[in-house]
């Protein structure tokens, strides 16, 4: 089945997802200084930097001056800003940063990045079904790479582990991305 999108609902997705990509890389540009395990620390780093990167050539499919609806992209941004914050302050090893890397925050943009390849499969939205699917495809490779690190910590206990991580889990359930960040301002 093609299903095109507008110009403006197209413009609204790559909107959307370079704000997701932004708060990745902004969220964790400033909380890896609050990481004790190295692996972790260069983790974030390189995953923020692809982030960025990857942001850039979302906001390349935008036209200037073009006018978007933008208004969900400010909570999903908060939403992911306070998860790796809350994860860095209660957990300086760097375990419940992986976690939000590897189980929240990665597998609901995945998700999303799914999503967006599911409804830009007309000839014209090619660009944004590429760059969604390289996206994904760069995520999938930095979530497997700051497991990797994460592998060996062993900062929290248990118990404080699953009431940490319940926390985060409800604060994404909480604010409407239970499973994914939707598509932008209707998703």
């Amino acid at each position: 089945m093609t299903m095109l999108i507008t110009i403006d609902e197209y413009e609204n997705v790559a909107s959307f997802l370079a704000h997701c990509c932004d708060a990745i890389y902004a969220a964790l540009a400033v909380n890896a200084a609050k990481l004790d395990d190295d692996r972790c620390v260069i983790a974030a780093h390189e995953l923020a930097r692809v982030m960025g990167q990857h942001r850039e050539q979302f906001d390349d499919l935008v036209r200037p001056n073009s006018q978007r609806d933008m208004s969900t992209s400010p909570r999903v941004g908060d939403t992911i800003s306070r998860a790796f914050g809350d994860a860095a302050n209660q957990d300086h090893s760097g375990l419940l940063t992986a976690y939000v890397v590897t189980m929240l925050v990665g597998p609901k943009f995945l998700i999303t990045l799914r999503d967006v390849v599911e409804i830009s499969v007309g000839s014209s939205n090619g660009p944004l079904r590429q760059r969604a699917q390289l996206t994904a495809s760069v995520l999938l490779g930095h979530m497997h790479a700051f497991g990797e690190a994460a592998r060996h910590l062993a900062g929290l206990d248990e118990d404080e582990f699953r009431q940490l991580s319940s926390k985060l889990d409800n604060l994404f359930s909480q604010a409407g991305y239970a499973e994914s960040f939707g598509i932008g301002p209707s998703g």
